[in-house]
């Protein structure tokens, strides 16, 4: 070989002298007088050569240039196995060989797939950090001309995915541009979603593999959303994830893979996660690392994400969440929108579907005609009655009911609220129930045309049902409020400002309903909010979503003191009427709310509370000093000190 020619033109390193003196030092030794001085060797004199001016680094890229393919391969191999050494110094030199073969050759090697294998399996035996930065890097590096193949090999031990996996993805996707193409070679293998032979709705769950590739995509582009490599490019492909994820709960659905993990995956794999859970959480992630929290809220607060479970109720799940885009509003409906109409024509009936539930909800928004005409649009769902899928020509024919197409339907439906508002008063709870539901579905149907002046009416009779003892009557009122106040944003009449104040204090109360279809309260609240424009809407969302106790209530409560000074005394009222409630929970939670604003407030709650009031209060706090909850008991015994002080300034 060609170095190995070279390499014996190179001049005899040491001299001869030191040579015959090695050997007289030797000849000494063996006679035994070693009290004879040795001799002095000569000065070494190297070659002047370049290669031995340069550092190892550029050594080792000079020596590869004059290597075959093959033997470059042989020598990175090599190098990947020093990975594994228990010798520090072996380990460095290694990814120091490592990092200048593929700087210098990386684009040309055959084999960076099973490279990425090995690095995998040798990173976790690399203890020195710089070490293990270089080897990260070397994936950076290999990235720039063969991202697709080590895509494709990565993903094979990606479901689940541990830290040093997590590592290589992050690597991989380093720089920008590389980043990019690694998402779309992973959308590509998303996207390839085989069903298993004899899979249907009913039947058993497929018991091959077919499907590893796209489940692994999917699990791989949930953990990437958190990674700040990628973030930037996860937000400019939002449109084209969206889309796809949904498509993919739907394919995830359709395997009828178990939810829980089984027997034998339990013993390999504990606590990881089932695909089902994979596929929502990735969903869920995107609308929150995005910055589409306020979508992301809509379905949180209505506890929807269930709805995304089964393939009955998926439907319901994609159309509240493309009418939370719309009522958000979301930034991203034009985009969205224009990702439609390649969908429609898609070979698979999934995507046709999740195409045909967004377009449908957008129809009520004015952005969508910016990147549809209203024709284009009805030709849209009318080609899309010839369907293959009778699912899919189902929902084209309701979005050709849309009132886009139809603007005389405002006044018909505006016609039928009346009637039904008459209907809240029947003996029968599931009718009461029934006809709010279709004055909510009339208010949704209406559009941006809006329910008018008959918006009032629709207030007062839901709020008159917010303390009804029925409880599926209480949380349908509250959702029908909800309902009417997204409906109305933008357009609202100062009248119905009025009743959203007013309404405050009970949907606040009605937080602690022990009745837990009463959970509409949550999203109730946070619409009223929005429409008041109450300052930090996310932190609000948080509260009411996750957080629970004393601090969450003071925050709900100074959120609601401090923007609506101007209804200081009617919210006061309110409060106080909630102590003859019969849930323990409310009443507790209302005594609570009374004796923040008395502390805070000391002034204007003594002007409002009444004998009678002081007295219930004393009452109240007393049973509550009793409380299981030790934050309860402490709160009861200072508020109950501090109103025996206000009365006795009275006196």
């Amino acid at each position: 070989m060609r170095h190995r020619a070279e390499s014996s033109q190179v001049p005899e390193l040491v001299p001869q002298q030191l040579s015959q003196a090695s050997k007289d030092g030797a000849l000494l030794w063996s006679s035994g007088d070693q009290k004879a001085s040795l001799p002095t060797p000569q000065e070494v004199v190297f070659p002047k050569d370049p290669v031995f001016q340069l550092g190892s680094h550029q050594v080792i890229k000079e020596v590869s240039k004059h290597l075959t393919l093959a033997e470059l391969t042989d020598l990175v191999s090599t190098a990947v196995e020093g990975l594994g050494s228990s010798s520090p110094f072996r380990v460095q030199a290694a990814t120091n060989m490592l990092l200048a073969v593929i700087q210098e050759h990386g684009a040309k090697l055959e084999t960076a797939a099973n490279l990425g294998r090995a690095i995998h399996l040798q990173l976790s035996s690399v203890r020195i950090p710089q070490a293990r930065r270089d080897a990260l890097h070397t994936i950076t590096l290999l990235a720039r001309n063969h991202a697709p193949e080590l895509v494709a090999a990565f993903l094979d031990f990606s479901m689940p995915m541990d830290s040093r996996t997590f590592q290589l993805w992050r690597a991989l996707g380093a720089e920008q541009h590389v980043s990019r193409l690694v998402l779309a070679t992973l959308l590509a293998w998303l996207q390839e979603r085989p069903l298993p032979v004899g899979t249907s709705r009913s039947g058993p769950p497929p018991q091959d593999r077919t499907c590893r590739h796209s489940l692994a995509a999917m699990n791989t582009l949930h953990k990437l959303q958190y990674a700040q490599e990628f973030k930037r490019t996860v937000l400019e492909a939002y449109p084209q994830l969206l889309l796809a994820l949904l498509s993919q709960v739907h394919y995830v659905l359709e395997l009828h893979l178990p939810t829980e993990p089984q027997p034998d995956q339990q013993a390999q794999e504990p606590g990881a996660p089932s695909p089902q859970s994979i596929s929502l959480g990735a969903l869920k992630s995107l609308l929150s690392t995005t910055g589409h929290w306020r979508d992301f809220a809509h379905l949180e607060l209505q506890g929807a994400w269930d709805l995304f479970t089964t393939m009955d109720t998926y439907p319901q799940g994609v159309g509240l969440l493309a009418r939370a885009m719309v009522q958000s509003p979301c930034g991203q409906i034009k985009a969205v929108a224009l990702r439609l109409l390649p969908s429609l024509q898609s070979s698979e009936q999934r995507e046709r579907k999740v195409a045909i539930l967004i377009l449908n909800e957008f129809l009520y928004s004015p952005t969508l005609l910016e990147v549809l005409s209203e024709q284009d649009a009805l030709s849209v769902l009318a080609q899309s009655l010839r369907d293959p899928s009778p699912e899919v020509q189902v929902l084209s024919l309701q979005g050709l009911r849309n009132i886009l197409f139809h603007p005389e339907k405002g006044r018909l439906l505006r016609g039928q609220l009346p009637p039904f508002l008459s209907g809240f008063f029947q003996n029968s709870e599931p009718v009461v129930v029934r006809v709010m539901g279709a004055v909510s579905d009339v208010l949704h149907r209406l559009g941006a045309h809006g329910a008018g002046a008959q918006s009032l009416a629709v207030a007062i009779n839901a709020r008159a049902f917010f303390d009804d003892e029925r409880d599926g009557i209480r949380a349908a009122s509250m959702a029908l409020f909800g309902d009417l106040v997204a409906a109305m944003a933008g357009k609202e009449p100062s009248s119905l400002r009025t009743q959203v104040h007013q309404s405050m204090v009970p949907l606040l109360l009605h937080l602690k309903d022990p009745c837990p279809a009463v959970v509409t309260a949550k999203f109730a609240f946070y619409r009223c909010s929005m429409l008041l424009r109450w300052r930090l809407p996310h932190t609000l969302f948080c509260t009411l979503a996750w957080e629970k106790g004393l601090c969450a209530r003071h925050f709900l409560w100074s959120s609601l003191m401090t923007q609506s000074q101007e209804e200081f005394s009617i919210h006061l009222s309110q409060a106080l009427s909630y102590l003859h409630s019969h849930h323990h929970h409310i009443k507790t939670w209302a005594a609570l709310f009374i004796g923040y604003t008395g502390c805070f407030h000391t002034q204007a709650t003594s002007q409002t509370v009444t004998d009678s009031d002081l007295k219930l209060l004393f009452c109240t706090f007393e049973n509550l000093r009793k409380d299981l909850e030790p934050g309860i008991r402490e709160s009861a015994t200072r508020l109950s000190g501090f109103f025996q002080e206000l009365a006795a300034r009275r006196k």
